[in-house]
């Protein structure tokens, strides 16, 4: 006895219809992703590599926390360098944003390299938030970008409760 099969048309198009739409909400949650992360290069600091000018010097935030819990959630917090403009206003750095680099003896660290067109410029701030979409918990005393090659800037900031 031979048995016929049918294919149910409805069946295999709801199939390729379910199929095709998982597949679209999958791109459409990865591309945000990365369209957020190129709106946003790193300036790295540079290694000393062959034809690389490494000339410039680094910046670096310190991050001290007043309560251990703040501490503990170090990785979470989100920095930001900000330069004033002639009428008093502060604008974000682009590319100079993100969490903290590591935690060195008790302070959280942050280092931005400053390429030497760059050098002495000023006035600059660190603002430190919870997270990158905001709740601002501190922000730095101004300064300028360092002088020379090679001189480092160190700002100290204490988070308060």
């Amino acid at each position: 006895m031979i048995r016929e099969y049918r294919v149910r048309p409805r069946g295999s198009l709801a199939l390729i219809v379910s199929v095709v739409i998982t597949l679209l909400l999958v791109v459409l949650l990865i591309l945000p992703i990365q369209v957020a992360q190129a709106k946003l290069p790193p300036r790295p600091t540079p290694k000393e590599e062959s034809g690389f000018d490494a000339s410039g010097a680094p910046i670096e935030l310190r991050v001290r926390f007043s309560q251990v819990e703040q501490a503990r959630r170090w990785q979470e917090l989100w920095t930001v360098v900000q330069w004033q403009d002639t009428s008093g206003n502060w604008h974000d750095v682009e590319g100079w944003k993100g969490t903290l680099d590591e935690m060195v003896n008790g302070e959280g660290r942050k280092v931005w390299w400053v390429f030497r067109a760059d050098l002495g410029k000023g006035p600059f701030r660190w603002a430190v938030y919870r997270r990158p979409s905001g709740g601002l918990l501190a922000q730095t005393e101004v300064f300028s970008l360092p002088s020379a090659d090679g001189q480092a800037v160190w700002i100290t900031v204490t988070l308060k409760p």
